[in-house]
């Protein structure tokens, strides 16, 4: 059988590439080993944010008095919490299904192989088909790492996808890595009871974001008696009888602890082992590809965290959508696209563009910065969440903005607009001098980019 595309995997970056070809009038068939939606709809993404919902609307219930509301005894109910989520999970892999169908890609269930550079081999239980393509988009996603310390494949131990299927709230957890899997996770768990101790061996949790923002971040989770440990590495882990002892080393001494549960959240892997037969050129873990996602076979295109480089879905979609745009003839790059990365607990977080750090080591003495603390702002008061900021960060020449982190109730809402700034290559000015609705929480990054200027109307600071 012959198609225009095929699409290998059906995670965020598959489905959108395989709907956006078909929408050009192309024949496409889609291949899914497991479920369509892949992790994020299915193990990662959706299910942990209906979990984080949960936990937001129990933290409402028990502080709603200081609003005028009565509500006694509030508790979380595991089991509905956990079917809410796998309704919502279905709901939402449904629509994609649904989707798919309306706009007549073809969806072959197995596992791909490819046989040459344009034929591929589809192998399920009843046995094997081929498929012949003008373009492949390979969009395979990516699998749990697992560090190879002594009792990393011991019985029990969790990946993100088993910690969110667990039957019963732990009373203990050690959380193994400190991105935004693991805390996410810790959060959730943590709100409901259990105790958690994540461990980080970098000097920071959420390695990749703003020293402030992650900084601000640790001291509000360990007020909320989560304990955190940055710079400590796990040496070894035993499990005695249900429960798990952990070795690790920190302050250059030995420790350890025993938890009933141990998650092993470190980052995750592309998924590339089943690509042998194909001679792609590789960039590190990850299949190497150009700005158009192309790899250095002409008609093979890679996605998403197959690539190694964003493991994000929102990156993974716009990928699928650049692929499919430069296979159809047309002028499209990645290149220079800001992308924000986002983490749901409470206060949310978000980022786009250049950490402060990275900003100092680009343009040197040249960088302005800016803070607007959301104490003064008055939505975030209405809605008893004024804890966190705005951070902007601008370069002095024309006074760009480079860097955006906010730490705060819609953070990752409110991170759409500093988005759309980078991309467009607004300066502090422009944004500053662009009317906000008030009382809005959006009007906090209005004030922070006046801020640059020294011009914030409701800010202490002469910053």
């Amino acid at each position: 059988m012959n198609y225009d595309f095929i699409v290998i995997g059906g995670g965020p970056g598959g489905y959108t590439a395989a709907i956006h070809a078909a929408k050009k009038g192309k024949e496409v068939a889609l291949i899914e080993k497991g479920k369509i939606g892949g992790t994020c709809l299915n193990w990662g993404c959706i299910p942990t944010k209906a979990l984080l919902h949960t936990v937001e609307v129990y933290h409402a219930a028990k502080n709603s008095q200081t609003f005028g509301l009565e509500v006694k005894e509030a508790s979380v109910n595991w089991k509905q919490a956990q079917k809410n989520k796998e309704e919502i999970v279905q709901s939402l892999t449904g629509g994609v299904e649904s989707l798919l169908e309306k706009n007549g890609v073809t969806v072959f269930k197995g596992n791909a192989a490819f046989k040459s550079e344009d034929t591929i081999e589809i192998i399920t239980e009843n046995g094997k088909e081929e498929l012949r393509g003008d373009k492949i988009i390979i969009a395979a996603g990516s699998e749990p790492i697992m560090i190879p310390i002594p009792g990393h494949d011991l019985e029990g131990i969790l990946t993100s996808k088993e910690t969110l299927e667990l039957e019963e709230v732990p009373k203990s957890m050690a959380i193994i890595g400190g991105g935004v899997i693991g805390i996410e996770l810790g959060y959730i768990y943590h709100s409901l009871g259990t105790e958690v101790t994540v461990i980080e061996m970098l000097p920071q949790i959420l390695p990749r974001e703003d020293e402030d923002l992650a900084q601000s971040l640790t001291e509000i989770l360990e007020e909320k008696g989560m304990k955190i440990l940055t710079q400590c590495r796990v040496s070894e882990i035993k499990k005695t009888g249900e429960a798990y002892n952990l070795k690790y080393q920190m302050d250059e001494s030995s420790q350890e602890m025993q938890v009933e549960k141990v998650l092993m959240a470190v980052g995750r892997k592309p998924e590339v082992a089943w690509l042998d037969s194909l001679a792609l050129e590789m960039d590190g873990p990850g299949i190497k590809v150009d700005h158009q996602m192309k790899t250095n076979i002409p008609n093979v295109y890679a996605i998403g965290d197959v690539t190694g480089k964003y493991m994000l879905a929102h990156t993974a979609s716009h990928q699928g959508i650049v692929a499919v745009e430069d296979a159809l003839g047309h002028k499209v790059s990645m290149k220079g696209q800001p992308v924000p990365s986002c983490l749901y607990i409470e206060p949310e977080a978000a980022s786009v563009g250049l950490t402060e750090k990275e900003a100092r080591e680009k343009y040197r003495d040249e960088v302005s910065v800016s803070f607007f603390d959301l104490q003064m702002n008055g939505k975030a008061l209405t809605i008893g969440k004024p804890q966190g900021f705005i951070k902007i960060i601008t370069e002095k020449k024309w006074n760009e903005i480079v860097g955006v982190h906010i730490l705060g109730p819609k953070a990752t809402e409110l991170i759409a607009e500093a988005v759309l700034a980078l991309r467009l290559e607004c300066t502090a000015e422009e944004l500053a001098h662009t009317i906000h609705a008030h009382p809005t929480l959006s009007e906090a990054v209005m004030e922070a980019s006046a801020g640059i200027m020294g011009e914030a109307i409701h800010s202490l600071s002469s910053d």
